[in-house]
């Protein structure tokens, strides 16, 4: 099967659902945050902003990550019976513990001294956001196991959109608390309009437990991609944080901000295509089979990124131009290695560092998630001292390179294991 009739394959099967709800989202969040900074009291504005900040560190740590566990094992499940006790699991404990910690936030910003005093009014009332969004994300993820890719898409859809529009009339109405109601009720909204088909799914069902042993290895594989996201996700957090502190230079952290806002758009088209192969590949058994699948996955993967990547270096001059005018014409070189290095993470590293979970391997994620994020720093260190702004690219590519390697020899290893191969 050719390319082609890969990609054809794709947007008949729902692919182009979750690529189209994953640039929308991205765009209708755009929007809203353009027209709340508009509109908002800038005084307002870093108070709820330092909210979000916090309430953001804790979002790494989501429900103990069991959600993205809930993936695996309701894809293979035996049972509807078995999936809805996976899925109560997952929501139930995954809510306990979004209570526990936001609230130890919320006692937590109450008795310390923080920058900004008037956040702790927005703490406490985003206090129940993270619970409901649990549950929100839960049944998201089921619905990928369930290959409703067009359900997912929608859902996340409504959510944004709703809470674009809401933001806008209550911002008018009831000014800054007003951002605040609006992502509530918008969550809400998406919740209800998931609820029809999460309970057409479980209706008819028997109430059946999780064993013990099962409860364990459950939990056990969500904190381990809880983990893993966690140390990931803190990478780009790094870049940012060593330009702003080695480099002092203003115009120098403005270039590399604004030469990032495209090149990280890769991650749309990489994440839409492990998001839709995950339970395909988590449904498989036989190694061989596993192996394969992936690998074509992978070069499916490669040309898409390598095109846009392409796309991205010859047309990011004229959009600087067009957006910008001449003020950051000295982005456009730094732009180029920031697009080379998100076309290293997202042709090589994504596809293994998603398909591991899927056949049940989540430990050496963690090992490699945590050895690449002490090893970008270092590199990072070294190269923005030597060699300026640029450096960080540099760095990020060396490590995104050699934790693709570390990934797929682990697991074209656990492909081999499964299906009684020797090395």
């Amino acid at each position: 099967m050719n390319i082609k009739e890969k990609l054809q394959g794709l947007i008949k099967n729902g692919f182009l659902y979750i690529l189209s709800g994953n640039i929308l989202n991205r765009a209708i969040a755009m929007i809203s945050a353009i027209l709340v900074a508009a509109l908002v009291n800038k005084q307002e504005y870093a108070y709820l902003g330092y909210a979000d900040n916090l309430y953001g560190y804790l979002s790494y740590t989501m429900g103990l990550g069991l959600s993205s566990a809930l993936l695996k094992y309701c894809s293979v499940a035996e049972s509807k019976s078995v999936e809805r006790a996976y899925f109560r699991f997952s929501v139930s404990v995954g809510s306990v513990f979004e209570i526990i910690v936001s609230l130890g936030l919320c006692i937590a910003v109450s008795f310390i001294n923080i920058p900004f005093p008037n956040s702790r009014k927005y703490c406490w009332m985003l206090i129940l956001y993270p619970v409901i969004h649990n549950f929100y994300t839960n049944i998201l993820c089921y619905f990928r196991t369930q290959l409703n890719n067009k359900k997912y898409a929608l859902a996340g859809i409504i959510n944004s959109g709703s809470s674009c529009i809401l933001t806008i009339i209550l911002l008018k109405l009831f000014g800054t608390n007003g951002i605040v109601a609006s992502r509530y009720t918008a969550i809400t909204i998406a919740v209800l309009y998931c609820l029809p088909t999460l309970i057409r799914y479980f209706k008819n069902t028997e109430r059946v437990t999780v064993s013990a042993e099962n409860k364990r290895a459950f939990l056990s594989m969500g904190i381990a991609l809880m983990l893993a996201n966690l140390f990931s996700s803190i990478m780009p957090l790094n870049e940012a944080f060593l330009v702003n502190n080695i480099i002092k230079d203003e115009i120098a952290t403005s270039n590399f901000k604004v030469a990032g806002q495209f090149p990280q758009l890769l991650l749309l088209v990489s994440g839409a295509i492990t998001v839709y192969f995950f339970p395909i590949i988590a449904k498989l058994k036989d190694g061989r089979e596993i192996k394969k699948k992936v690998i074509q996955i992978e070069m499916l993967n490669i040309v898409l990124i390598v095109f846009l990547t392409l796309c991205g270096i010859i047309f990011t001059p004229f959009v600087f131009h067009i957006l910008y005018g001449t003020k950051y014409d000295d982005a456009v070189s730094i732009a180029r290695l920031l697009w080379i290095m998100r076309a290293v993470n997202c042709s090589f590293r994504m596809v293994p560092i998603n398909m591991l979970p899927a056949i049940g391997k989540t430990k050496f994620n963690v090992v490699v998630a945590v050895l690449s994020c002490a090893v970008q720093v270092a590199l990072d260190y070294y190269f923005l001292t030597n060699m300026g702004i640029t450096g960080v690219a540099y760095g990020a590519i060396i490590v995104f390179g050699l934790s693709a390697v570390a990934y797929w020899i682990y697991f074209i290893r656990s492909c081999n294991e499964m299906s009684g191969e020797k090395e």
